[in-house]
């Protein structure tokens, strides 16, 4: 096994320590696909591709490892997704005992947490997502690296987009090309012309586009999400109604960016989101749909920005959804202390710079197609 693999579950094993104090503990159980892909560096524990949970249970104490799971799929997990020695592979016959009786009988007596319902275990679902950040540093290359062909793939598919096709068949032409990269979309939003305009959440059907498109995925690899939005508009120029719009989410989304930063609390950014809203000409937009939030092995979180708890903390990734009717922007960011990087820009879309307290972001913009 790599050592750097060794190294990244070696710091996740020690945050799962800590939440197992923090609750008074002995043992921690891993069942939900996205923890396992987390706790794994990027593995992959499931069969069912439409399901949140696993086909296994990992189960850690202070002292001991263990994978529980029918043996379909048991010696895999050990083989191909965890590669450590010090695992104990516990394989079960389908018909003779269920991996949850199996994996109680082996916790005992002993207080254990869970990031699922299970029988005496304690759910601190929140809890274990709290522990994703900060980003590791294996973490933010693969981030980096899967941003970058995320908007490339989207830029490659813009060229041959043409009017008259369905938003079905550039919805198939996106995905085919995120899958030969092994990329696969946990969101497809895609949408034209007058459904922009009436839908916030445009699934692809049938219709033929027009003027305009919107490609909005969220796309996965090794368990990291990249949620980007692109617009590409056919004709000689952009209408001015649209791109008054455009250039006021954008404003809105400088600001934010501009607000990001560590220890940050996220209902100031909501706080000042609403305020350039309300000074715009689109003053009850932001009622219309969720602002954004955290991304990464979850798609996203807009909860915190109306928690006044929470804060920003080093080495995360967010995903800022800011719309008006008819138009939207959407990047990946992550931040770094006072840094941030937009990692789903990288320079080959059309931008244009906009400013607020002081910062400068270059932001990309609808693409005019002649």
């Amino acid at each position: 096994m790599d050592l750097y693999k060794k190294s990244e579950f070696a710091e996740k094993e020690k945050r799962l320590f800590f939440l197992i104090d923090k609750h008074n503990a002995e043992a921690v159980v891993i069942s939900r696909r996205d923890n396992f892909t987390w706790l794994t560096g990027g593995g992959t524990s499931h069969v069912v591709l439409n399901s949140e949970f696993g086909v296994g249970y990992v189960i850690i104490t202070k002292d001991k490892k263990y994978v529980v799971a029918n043996s379909m799929d048991a010696q895999r997990l050990y083989d191909e997704e965890l590669f450590f020695d010090d695992f104990e592979l516990v394989s079960l016959k389908w018909f003779e005992e269920s991996p949850i009786d199996k994996l109680l009988e082996i916790i005992g007596e002993r207080k254990f947490i869970c990031d699922t319902d299970l029988p005496h275990g304690e759910m601190v679902l929140g809890d274990i997502y709290e522990i994703h950040y900060p980003l590791t540093k294996w973490e933010i290359a693969r981030y980096k690296k899967i941003a970058k062909d995320a908007e490339q793939i989207i830029f490659d598919v813009a060229q041959n987009i043409k009017p008259g096709m369905t938003e079905k068949q550039v919805k198939s032409m996106l995905m085919q090309e995120y899958a030969k990269q092994d990329m696969a979309a946990s969101v497809v939003i895609l949408g034209s012309d007058e459904r922009i305009a009436k839908y916030r959440h445009c699934i692809p059907t049938d219709k033929k586009i027009d003027k305009i498109v919107m490609l909005a995925p969220a796309i996965q690899k090794y368990g990291l999400t990249v949620p980007i939005t692109r617009f590409v508009y056919f004709g000689d120029e952009v209408p001015k109604v649209t791109q008054n719009k455009f250039d006021t989410i954008c404003k809105i989304e400088a600001l934010t960016f501009a607000m990001c930063k560590k220890g940050r609390k996220f209902t100031e950014i909501f706080e000042k989101q609403k305020e350039l809203y309300l000074t715009s000409d689109y003053k009850d937009e932001w009622k219309e749909h969720f602002q954004g939030g955290i991304t990464g092995y979850l798609i996203n979180d807009p909860t915190n920005c109306v928690n006044s708890d929470r804060a920003m903390t080093d080495n995360m990734t967010f995903n800022w959804y800011i719309t008006i009717s008819g138009t939207k922007v959407e990047e990946t960011i992550l931040i770094s202390g006072d840094d941030k990087e937009i990692i789903t820009s990288n320079g080959i879309w059309p931008t244009k710079t906009y400013e607020y307290d002081g910062q400068k972001f270059e932001l990309p913009q609808i693409m005019i197609k002649k």
